[in-house]
């Protein structure tokens, strides 16, 4: 198995061509703090209603605010379960709801340190601030509490809560967009009919070019699926940046040293991506290491080969 060459698990038939040096993943407590919410976090909302609110409020970090009626309602439901002794609805979702909360701010109010160092894998996670979405999960359940007691009280419960489901669903409408996606690029429906086998696709983008390069062809291997060199998450494993510039300029010896452990079996070169002078070069290199690379498929932009063989 290659050494952690694979960076990113964007399918799980990636799961074997990755290893990570020390058997997982934790990240540093530190990188947790630009990711905490902050107080405006709890009233930012991209609901069409809250809009007029945005203009007022210091930078956030999630959009956590889950309307009026979930709040009111929320607060109101905590207040009856409360008054009629229903402690164990109380508690759990009461208490869960502020625990969230709290720990949504992160490192700076502790719990959320406090967490990080007691509960197994907690060290994976990066965003305190989405706990929100179980602070807004939490207050629900207490909203439903507090609008049975408001349908319980009503002469006509039927037209109530017709009444608030049309004010809450006009609260939290949104706008959508949805942009058309690009057709997939005919290479990638020929790839998909091959025997699997790990894929290279070139450019391989370095970190001053831009790594977000590599989300176009981890797109589009949702229409081949095949194990990918290319990748990346929110964790970056530091061999990428130890191998991305060695596997930039392939094919050379160098970068099939790096691809032979894994047996890569594909490389894709999308020659629109070159400038004149670095499209010459591949072209000069790809002459060069003929012998190892099979042409499977090529038109004016792409071309596909299969790895038959690594120079020695």
């Amino acid at each position: 198995m290659a050494r952690g060459f694979v960076s990113n698990l964007v399918t799980p038939a990636f799961l074997p061509y990755l290893s990570i040096p020390g058997g997982g993943v934790r990240r540093e407590l530190k990188d947790a703090l630009q990711y905490s919410a902050n107080w405006s976090d709890y009233l930012a909302s991209s609901a069409y209603a809250h809009a007029w609110m945005l203009s007022h409020l210091p930078p956030w970090s999630e959009v956590s605010f889950p309307g009026f009626v979930t709040v009111v309602f929320g607060a109101w439901g905590a207040w009856v379960a409360g008054r009629d002794r229903r402690r164990e609805l109380l508690a759990i979702y009461g208490g869960l709801t502020l625990l969230a909360f709290w720990a949504s701010f992160g490192p700076k109010l502790l719990l959320y340190s406090a967490l990080y160092g007691v509960v197994p894998m907690f060290g994976w996670l990066r965003a305190p601030a989405r706990f929100g979405v179980v602070v807004a999960f939490g207050l629900s359940v207490l909203a439903g509490v507090g609008v049975s007691r408001l349908l319980q009280k009503t002469r006509r419960p039927a037209i109530a809560s017709a009444m608030l489901g049309l004010i809450a669903a006009g609260e939290l409408a949104v706008p959508l967009y949805m942009p058309a996606v690009a057709p997939v690029e005919p290479v990638y429906r020929t790839l998909a009919t091959l025997p699997r086998g790990p894929v290279i696709e070139m450019p391989f983008f370095y970190p001053e070019v831009g790594l977000f390069q590599h989300t176009k062809y981890m797109l589009a291997s949702t229409a081949h699926w095949m194990p990918m060199v290319n990748g990346y998450s929110d964790y970056i494993p530091p061999d990428f940046y130890e191998h991305v510039m060695l596997l930039a300029p392939f094919p050379s010896r160098d970068a099939f040293k790096i691809l032979e452990p894994g047996r890569v079996r594909y490389a894709i070169f999308h020659m629109y991506g070159y400038n004149t002078e670095n499209r010459n070069d591949v072209l000069t290199r790809l002459k060069e290491f003929e012998p190892y690379l099979r042409p499977l498929y090529m038109d004016e932009t792409t071309r596909l080969y299969e790895i038959v063989g690594f120079p020695p």
